[in-house]
């Protein structure tokens, strides 16, 4: 987990076949990586953003990112990682600034298109997801030029997220009434 900004980017399978890169830093040639976040249009709140460093505080199977602005409202993420090597993410806020704020958090996906991947005819690659009552696919090649999925508060979302010939990143939702954003 990067503090720099609050992403998972540096993700290998270590004892897969010599390892595998699972998810890549920001700064590397193949972008892939899942960032987490809070929003709010209310001015005058400073907000998380790219460059903030979070505070990390690690207890075996969990890892709590902290950032606490000059308002004195906390900002807390914690990552839980179970038997399955899947990730539970809770974001959560705290609000000591004695005024009510406004805030809503987000999660995304960066993905840059990436080399070696192969051109299957039978399964799907690219952008996948559950949303408004059916499954959605849509191939890099046309999302290349799109830069950026937003799916509105109204739309239903299950599932979202980047799959390739063997591997699936993705954020299940554990309501349906939220909104989603990847970027590319």
């Amino acid at each position: 987990i990067n503090p720099v900004g609050l992403k998972l980017d540096n993700l290998t399978l270590k004892n897969y076949v010599g390892g595998f890169d699972l998810l890549n830093p920001s700064e590397s040639k193949n972008i892939y990586f899942a960032q987490f976040g809070f929003a709010s249009s209310e001015e005058g709140i400073v907000m998380p953003n790219n460059q903030t460093v979070w505070g990390l505080k690690k207890t075996d199977n969990t890892i709590k990112a902290l950032f606490t602005n000059p308002q004195n409202i906390t900002f807390e993420v914690t990552f839980k990682l179970d038997e399955n090597y899947m990730f539970d993410v809770e974001q959560k806020v705290y609000n000591l600034s004695g005024k009510g704020v406004k805030i809503s958090s987000f999660v995304r996906i960066f993905r840059a298109e990436g080399e070696g991947l192969e051109n299957t005819f039978i399964s799907h690659e690219g952008f996948i997801g559950a949303f408004d009552n059916k499954l959605n696919e849509f191939k890099y090649s046309k999302i290349k030029d799109v830069k950026r999925l937003f799916f509105p508060m109204q739309s239903e979302i299950v599932w979202a997220g980047f799959v390739d010939k063997y591997w699936l990143t993705a954020f299940f939702y554990p309501d349906t009434a939220c909104s989603a954003s990847c970027s590319f």
